[in-house]
């Protein structure tokens, strides 16, 4: 753009590189999304309550930290691996949810039985976006077939790959994070014709939608505000293009 800028300036041709510059929006929430991502390991939770309820249970913070440091995401990955191993494995998995299904061995959380989806876990992608949403929410509403599987017969080879119960907790959270850049991206993409004056709204209420997070789950307030620091510089920079504004008032002409 600053190149484009010093050819038109030659011409005597007025063109400000940041005025016009106008990023990706989908690319925006996937590089906030990405440095949660790699960054969480590392999290601050010092300003951290030492415990907190969820649901009856209580969580501490020595034990949340844990799952944290332990890459609890990567053992996801490891454990969705393992099962997607092998034909069998995955026949296997298949089975346990089938097998499940038919005997009434899953519950809601009101205890009433459940049907689990008989689909096969996920692995995420780093070149799509989106992907670890869709893993993490994938695993977690199988979760009971998926802990049934590791405990059942033939699996002691890759029993140390089920996840732990704060671990479980903690891919909870995750999802909750993950799931308002979800929105986000699900906003845009599912118009045909996504439109500019649409984009910063969107990422306004990514934003507000984070921020609430933060004030109502303190504990995940470490990790939703590594996504924040960068997501506020690009809601900066956006404030210094007018195309945003003049597409927003072009899109109010349409309704």
């Amino acid at each position: 753009m600053k190149e484009l800028s010093n050819l038109l300036e030659e011409r005597q041709i007025e063109y400000d590189p940041i005025e016009n510059r106008i990023p990706c929006f989908p690319h925006v929430i996937n590089i906030c999304v990405k440095h949660i991502l790699d960054d969480y390991a590392t999290a601050d939770f010092s300003d951290v309550e030492n415990t907190w309820t969820v649901c009856g249970q209580d969580i501490t913070k020595i034990d949340y930290i844990s799952a944290v440091t332990g890459k609890t995401l990567e053992r996801t990955r490891n454990l969705v691996r393992s099962v997607r191993a092998s034909n069998q494995r995955r026949a296997n998995f298949r089975d346990t949810i089938v097998i499940g299904n038919e005997k009434g061995w899953f519950r809601g959380d009101g205890g009433e039985p459940i049907k689990l989806p008989e689909v096969e876990l996920l692995l995420d992608e780093p070149t799509r976006w989106d992907s670890t949403f869709v893993m993490v929410n994938r695993t977690r509403n199988l979760r009971q077939a998926v802990d049934m599987f590791f405990q059942s017969a033939g699996q002691d080879s890759i029993r140390d790959k089920q996840l732990t119960g704060i671990e479980w907790h903690f891919l909870q959270d995750f999802e909750v994070i993950l799931e308002p850049p979800h929105r986000a991206q699900q906003s845009m993409s599912s118009e045909s014709t996504p439109m500019l004056g649409r984009t910063v709204p969107a990422f306004e209420r990514l934003l507000e939608d984070w921020k609430q997070l933060a004030i109502s789950a303190p504990h995940c307030a470490p990790l939703i505000n590594i996504g924040l620091t960068w997501a506020d510089k690009y809601d900066n920079r956006m404030a210094c293009t007018n195309a945003y504004a003049i597409a927003m008032c072009q899109s109010l002409a349409f309704l």
